[in-house]
């Protein structure tokens, strides 16, 4: 009973300490294109999507544009704890001006508890002008559904 008790403490003090984490972050969104919930797709299904962002910072009262992200993204079932996502962005734009840039991704998603917990290992190449940069940036992705419907 008090080894419930403990770990119910525990449990509540790291959620604490992750949501204070979160508010104390002033990111308004990310530069890449995998926004994602612990769901699979499941065996041979598939989804399309698109997305579009525009990303701003503000000095002294005075609003400046970076620049937009717009893209797809096309993700398969492979296996049911198995799914497989390629998208493409392109940032254009605010301080981009017409240079503009792009970002190809492949990521793979992998069940680690259906619906609730998933690993997913996002590798991308950022690319303009001739130069590029690698990026990998593998996240551990938990959801909760407080019902059925969601």
């Amino acid at each position: 009973m008090k080894t419930k008790s403990i770990l119910s403490v525990l449990k509540n003090v790291l959620f604490l300490t992750m949501f204070l984490f979160a508010l104390c972050q002033q990111i308004n969104g990310q530069y890449n294109v995998s926004y994602e919930s612990a769901n699979m797709l499941g065996k041979n299904r598939a989804s399309v999507s698109g997305f579009y962002s525009s990303y701003s910072f503000n000095i002294d009262g005075d609003s400046y544009k970076l620049f937009n992200l717009a893209g797809f993204r096309i993700s398969a079932g492979i296996a049911e704890h198995l799914d497989l996502s390629a998208s493409y962005g392109r940032f254009h734009g605010g301080l981009l001006r017409d240079e503009g840039a792009n970002y190809i991704e492949l990521s793979p998603k992998i069940s680690l508890s259906q619906g609730r917990i998933a690993l997913q290992l996002p590798m991308g190449v950022y690319f303009a002008n001739g130069e590029s940069s690698f990026n990998f940036s593998p996240k551990l992705l938990f959801t909760y559904r407080s019902g059925q419907r969601f």
